[in-house]
């Protein structure tokens, strides 16, 4: 398996990820109507921001632990890149679910803080684009071809 193409590929879902939580995004901060308000105090705003830092925690460390074992193992590139596929779409999945809810939270509940707690679950996120140089480190690939 050529990993250019195979990275090319998991850009591609990795782009499907992202662009499905910023359209939501879109379509509830400027086309659905709310009484945006600030509002800090709110229980469940206290308790959504502890879950979405479990979350964010959790996404990372589980693709470190997992990368990780990936590229301990003597196995082929192939073998390798197909493991790793699995562990980078559960983070990204995680991820992608803090972002939903926070914009779910958003619509529900017109509270700011949710939007901007998307905007780091979408900076999150964005950081774990998968670049071939940093995927080839990461696995400790014999060959990029």
């Amino acid at each position: 398996m050529n990993t250019n193409k195979f990275l090319q590929q998991m850009q591609i879902i990795f782009y499907a990820i992202m662009s499905g939580h910023i359209i939501f995004a879109c379509l509830v901060v400027f086309v659905i109507p709310s009484d945006a308000s600030f509002t800090p105090g709110d229980l469940m705003l206290s308790i959504d921001m502890a879950l979405v830092l479990l979350l964010l925690f959790y996404a990372f460390y589980f693709y470190r632990q997992r990368t990780a074992a990936i590229a301990a193992k003597d196995i082929a590139d192939d073998e390798k890149l197909g493991e790793w596929r699995a562990t980078a779409i559960t983070r990204w999945a995680l991820i992608d679910f803090v972002c939903f809810a926070q914009i779910a939270f958003l619509f529900i509940s017109g509270n700011n803080l949710f939007l901007y707690a998307y905007v780091v679950g979408a900076l999150a996120m964005m950081y774990t684009k998968p670049a071939p140089a940093t995927v080839q480190s990461e696995l400790r690939l014999k060959s990029n071809t």
